[in-house]
């Protein structure tokens, strides 16, 4: 007897621009992972870049966006964050992509290491502004 082990997802084709936000999504997630564990390594206190990563990652040229495209809000050290899952520490510089209804959207990844696609701007307290 023969089982079929396909899993249909009742999806023909992904968006490319839905691909797109999952890919940097996923960028970013990495890049805040990479940043707890240079702080991890360094006792708490953030890199003076984001090249300064480059030991901790494992992003290729082809991922979703170029390291040169994100900012690092520095907070000193990881334990400076008063609200993680609020605080963005990195952020594209430029929009990266649009939403389902058009507007622009802009990737960030937060302290407590959850990355977003999110059409609200960066605020001057390293919030998004809604």
């Amino acid at each position: 007897r023969v089982m079929n082990t396909e899993v249909s997802t009742g999806v023909d084709q992904i968006d490319p621009a839905a691909e797109q936000r999952i890919a940097v999504m996923s960028s970013l997630k990495q890049l805040a992972l990479a940043l707890h564990l240079y702080a991890g390594d360094h006792e708490g206190k953030f890199p003076g870049a984001i090249s300064d990563l480059d030991d901790y990652l494992v992003l290729e040229a082809s991922d979703a966006i170029a390291l040169d495209d994100l900012v690092m809000i520095d907070y000193g050290t990881l334990k400076s964050i008063e609200e993680p899952q609020l605080s963005v520490i990195i952020a594209s510089r430029e929009p990266i992509g649009q939403d389902d209804a058009g507007s622009p959207v802009w990737g960030y990844a937060f302290g407590d290491g959850h990355a977003e696609v999110s059409p609200f701007e960066l605020g001057e307290d390293g919030r998004l502004i809604q």
